[in-house]
């Protein structure tokens, strides 16, 4: 009897103890709009090449809200 009350507390603990980790593992942060509009303002500039030369021609790159954009100046 007394084996059996054991084992039951045994179970009991692990049980508990992996719902806890479950329930922690599936915590999710939610960003606010303005940690998230900060977070695209710092990455807005990373990859973008403003200007970019190609003789004979200039190949001028700029910013829109439709992305970048490069035109020819002849």
């Amino acid at each position: 009897m007394k084996k059996k009350l054991i084992s039951m507390m045994a179970i009991v603990a692990v049980a508990i103890i992996a719902g806890y980790n479950v329930y922690t593992s599936q915590n999710n942060v939610k960003l606010s709009s303005l940690a998230l509009s900060n977070v695209e303002a710092l990455a807005e500039n990373e990859w973008v090449t403003y200007y970019c030369r190609m003789s004979p021609w200039t190949w001028e790159c700029k910013n829109t809200v439709y992305g970048t954009v490069c035109y020819c100046n002849m």
